[in-house]
């Protein structure tokens, strides 16, 4: 029984690193699409759509399904890190985009006066920055900057998730008070 217990992190990470496999080949699917769908009618929006005509709507309506895929894909890839990550780390690797694009920089407390702020904001632009850390929803336009960027990921690598958390602030969790994501209610006099 204890040798099971010593083993059970190991067949976490091997059972996550088969989940994680399947949701980056979806999320590759996804991409691709996308990219598909951009050479054929552009860079759509609402307005755009409508001026391109038929073609140009079932485009954007397909793009707009294809953001619903990939926020089942994220929220399924959180699922299966909170199984094999620390809370904390994990918090800190999502505020800062690690978990969805590769080469984002390590943005730490002591640096700028704001903790998630900085080199962090000039390497994302700034709207999907809001969508990175929470204040905006995934759209359509931040669909195209994922086919187009070159860096969006999925992480299939438990090892190499936390590679990439060394360089994370653990954040603290919900519990413990310290976690600058989660709102918390004061008392003022």
């Amino acid at each position: 029984m204890n040798a099971l217990r010593r083993r059970m992190p190991f067949l976490k990470s091997r059972g996550a690193r088969v989940v994680l496999e399947a949701l980056a080949a979806q999320l590759d699917d996804v991409l691709s699409e996308t990219r598909t769908v951009i050479e054929r009618s552009g860079h759509l929006d609402a307005d755009s759509a409508i001026e391109a005509g038929e073609q140009g709507l079932t485009d954007y309506r397909r793009l707009r399904e294809l953001v619903g895929v990939v926020d089942e894909i994220r929220k399924t890839q959180r699922s299966v890190y909170a199984e094999v990550g620390d809370a904390g780390v994990l918090a800190s690797l999502y505020r800062q985009g690690h978990d969805q694009f590769r080469d984002v920089p390590t943005m730490r407390r002591d640096e700028g006066g704001s903790p998630y702020q900085g080199v962090i904001a000039g390497t994302l632009p700034a709207d999907v920055m809001a969508v990175v850390t929470g204040r905006r929803r995934r759209d359509v336009p931040f669909l195209i900057y994922m086919a187009e960027s070159g860096r969006a990921w999925l992480p299939v690598d438990v090892e190499e998730l936390a590679e990439v958390s060394r360089g994370a602030e653990d954040v603290g969790t919900p519990d413990d008070g310290a976690n600058p994501l989660w709102l918390r209610e004061s008392t003022t006099h």
